[in-house]
């Protein structure tokens, strides 16, 4: 229990700092910023209760906000992503599988991880978007960031997973 909670507060850290410090700083065509972050929901089991998910989301959100000028837009779009990922989790993961397992390739299967996390990383993005925007007036713009913006997302996340993983 110790050893899971020390390994996921590794992660958040790493991927807290690496978004601060590396990814915050790039912006693609002026659309496309990457928001690793999100990966710590991905290494979340499902046994995992609720109020930790909604925590996890909610204070690795408020620590990228702090740090990237951002007022609330990450821990809003980690905490509603955080409600979501579960009920995202329980449709890929197979019936007989533990729940304390940490989803990855092997667990999912290739191409069901690839559908969890562009699933977490789709909607985190729509929630982070639509809140950045905030109008429908730049309607291209919108559409254009966040299409970009989950796509760098999606293949970073799953070479850090691939990397992550053993093999």
């Amino acid at each position: 229990m110790t050893q899971n909670l020390f390994y996921r507060l590794f992660w958040a850290i790493v991927l807290v700092a690496l978004q601060i410090f590396v990814f915050g700083q790039v912006c693609l065509f002026g659309y496309a910023t990457p928001a690793i972050y999100v990966y710590i929901l991905c290494l979340l089991p499902l046994s995992t209760p609720r109020y930790a998910w909604l925590l996890w989301g909610f204070f690795v959100g408020l620590m990228v906000d702090m740090f990237s000028y951002s007022p609330g837009l990450g821990a809003a779009s980690m905490t509603l992503t955080a409600m979501v990922t579960p009920l995202l989790l329980r449709l890929y993961i197979p019936k007989d599988t533990v729940e304390d397992h940490i989803p990855s390739f092997k667990l999912l299967s290739k191409w069901k991880y690839i559908w969890f996390v562009s699933s977490v990383v789709l909607f985190h993005q729509a929630c982070f978007v639509l809140l950045e925007f905030f109008s429908f007036f730049r309607i291209w713009d919108m559409i254009t960031a966040f299409l970009s913006s989950s796509l760098i997302t999606i293949i970073i996340i799953l070479l850090f997973a691939k990397v992550r993983e053993p093999q």
